[in-house]
C-alpha cells in the first residue's frame, strides 16, 4: 500500500522546496534538535491538522479533506541578519509553492496561510519562521492512499 494522502502531498511539498536558493536542508518534523553549526539553515515539513467530510452518501465515500501543512525554516546568525535570512526562506517557499505541486499523480493546491516567528538568543541567535499552507483533497473512504 502506497502512503497516506496527506504523506503522499508533504512528500511533493519537500520535493518541491528541497534546493532552493537559501540552500537549505529540508527535513520531515524531526524529534531532536538540530545543530547550528553543521545543519542550519533547514527546513522542516510537517502535518499539523487534517480535517475531514463525507462528501457523498454512496460507498465508498468521497472524502473531502482539509490538511494543514507547516513548513518552518530554521537559521542562525551572530547578529540581527537572521531576521532577513528567516524572511528570504520564508520568500523562496512562497514563490516555490504558488504553483501546484504534484501528488500522486494529481495536481494539488496550496494555500498560504500566513507564518509567525521565533527567536531565540545565546551565543549565536537563531530564529524559525513558521509558514501554514492548506490543501483541499480528495480520496475514496477505502483508499486513502489515493488522491482522487
Amino acid at each position: 500500500m502506497a502512503d497516506h494522502v496527506r504523506v503522499l502531498v508533504r512528500d511533493a511539498i519537500m520535493t518541491r522546496i528541497t534546493g532552493l536558493a537559501s540552500g537549505a536542508v529540508v527535513h520531515k518534523r524531526r524529534v531532536y534538535p538540530l545543530q547550528a553549526d553543521t545543519e542550519l539553515p533547514a527546513y522542516h515539513v510537517h502535518v499539523e491538522s487534517d480535517s475531514n467530510e463525507s462528501s457523498d452518501i454512496h460507498a465508498p465515500a468521497l472524502v473531502e479533506r482539509m490538511v494543514e501543512y507547516h513548513i518552518e525554516g530554521v537559521a542562525a546568525g551572530v547578529d540581527d541578519s537572521i531576521d532577513d535570512t528567516l524572511n528570504a526562506m520564508g520568500k523562496e517557499v512562497e514563490a516555490a509553492l504558488a504553483t501546484a505541486v504534484t501528488a500522486g499523480g494529481k495536481q494539488v493546491f496550496l494555500i498560504y496561510g500566513g507564518c509567525t516567528f521565533d527567536f531565540e538568543d545565546g551565543a549565536k541567535r537563531a530564529g524559525v519562521v513558521d509558514m501554514v499552507f492548506r490543501a483541499l483533497i480528495f480520496n475514496s473512504a477505502n483508499t486513502p492512499d489515493v488522491l482522487s
